[in-house]
């Protein structure tokens, strides 16, 4: 379930967004991009992702990877996406694109703040390599896909490969620490496994930290040959790693390389990249929990203003939240009231939404979790529909309108949550839509 919050609560997120527009700083890549890459950051509900969201959005991760790409030329448009998922994931689709998850660098960074780290390598080499890697990965399987590319064997030690390879040009420091950094992440993840996981389209995490070292010794002995000091890469491996590295290095120059800008390709090269690496460990649990409690403060304020200026009390309020039933329908509320219950509504269903959020739910979790994990949030996102219903029915009473016309404020949401993630420009058009685009919901805030 991705869509939980209120619209007053999108109001607020819409503000902050605007307020935290991409900073003007000088960038080695400023200029660069492709044409061919449409990125996105769309504005996340819950609020814990919300820093995620900010500070990516700030430091232009996904338009420098646009950059990075500049010099590959594609056949048709591809779309990356960085959006709220309700679970830790990214993943390509032949008609989404590479979507990325905000819940991703966050379990990322508390992954990170756990382990423990080799002599030399910080937990920023872990954060920051699993991302990259994560990331090529995943437009490695576009393209494969638009460029139609064969490929023997498994697609995702393919996709693995290309991603190892395609960070070796990120330069010697930064791919000896980053992919060192992503191959600590799979090592750490290595842990028995059930008979029927050994199915899985994926390698083990132990295989795949294995080939991703022997990738990188391949093609820069020098810079990694303390792996092999260490005996952390066996010998009897390294041995091969060579020529490892040259059949995928030959099999990107024959399928790959024909699409490649080779003037633009060597520009690229001479770029220091990831200039956002030192920011991007800000998506931490703590900045979220701060950014979390300060909205909550900022809304609470506003709800106790609203409800001291209609003498009324927080009793009274909780009162309306709870009635539930078609009585519930019938009366009127005039502005002030209309404003007080929705805003109540809206921060009920964000500490809900919140408190929620903090089960990371995916793919890997028992099935029994998954179903009681959607259970809530459907049922969080049905009683927050209810509640709009309630209170616009009764807010067009008081102006002498038809409660049914109260559909013209509620069908954008529901259109919302049915249809999934919205650009920014969809969240706010949907948003305008349902204050001032149908005389029936004219006057609601007036």
């Amino acid at each position: 379930m991705k869509r939980f919050l209120l619209n007053p609560m999108m109001v607020l997120v819409a503000i902050i967004s605007i307020a935290s527009t991409p900073h003007a700083f000088a960038q080695e890549w400023a200029g660069l991009r492709n044409s061919m890459i449409a990125t996105t950051y769309v504005l996340p509900r819950n609020p814990a992702n919300m820093p995620t969201y900010l500070i990516f959005k700030d430091q232009q991760v996904l338009e420098e990877l646009s950059a990075f790409l500049s010099p590959l030329r594609l056949p048709k448009k591809l779309s990356i996406k960085m959006t709220e998922c309700g679970n830790v994931n990214l993943y390509y689709g032949h008609d989404q694109g590479v979507i990325i998850c905000y819940e991703f660098p966050r379990a990322l960074w508390r992954f990170a703040s756990e382990i423990r780290t080799p002599k030399g390598f910080t937990r920023r080499d872990v954060l920051v390599g699993t991302f990259v890697l994560s990331t090529l990965h995943e437009v490695g399987h576009a393209v494969f896909d638009l460029l139609k590319v064969p490929v023997f064997g498994r697609q995702e030690d393919a996709a693995d490969q290309i991603a190892a390879l395609v960070m070796l040009n990120y330069g010697e420091e930064f791919a000896q620490r980053n992919l060192s950094g992503a191959a600590r992440y799979l090592r750490t993840l290595d842990r028995p496994m059930s008979r029927t996981a050994y199915s899985d389209e994926h390698g083990s995490w132990a295989q795949r930290f294995y080939n991703i070292l022997c990738i990188a010794y391949g093609g820069q002995p020098e810079t990694f040959k303390n792996i092999v000091e260490t005996g952390i890469l066996p010998k009897e491996r390294a041995a091969h790693c060579g020529r490892e590295y040259r059949q995928v290095e030959f099999a990107f120059a024959e399928t790959i390389w024909p699409h490649v800008d080779e003037e633009l390709f060597k520009k690229v090269k001479s770029i220091k990249w990831a200039s956002w690496e030192s920011e991007i460990e800000k998506t931490s649990d703590l900045t979220g929990v701060l950014f979390f409690l300060g909205v909550v403060l900022a809304w609470g304020a506003v709800i106790a203003l609203l409800i001291a200026k209609m003498s009324s009390s927080i009793g009274e309020v909780f009162r309306q939240m709870t009635a539930f039933g078609l009585a519930a329908f019938r009366g009127r509320l005039d502005r002030i009231h209309w404003w007080a219950y929705m805003l109540t509504a809206g921060l009920i269903a964000v500490l809900l939404s919140y408190a929620l959020g903090f089960f990371q739910v995916d793919f890997l979790s028992p099935q029994p979790l998954r179903v009681v994990h959607a259970l809530l949030a459907w049922t969080i996102l049905i009683v927050q529909y209810y509640w709009h219903a309630v209170f616009v029915t009764r807010r067009l009473h008081d102006r002498n309108k038809y409660g049914w016309l109260a559909i013209f404020w509620l069908a954008p949401w529901i259109l919302g949550t049915m249809i999934g993630a919205f650009s920014d420009f969809a969240e706010s058009s949907f948003l305008v839509w349902s204050f001032v685009s149908y005389p029936s919901c004219r006057g609601f805030g007036s």
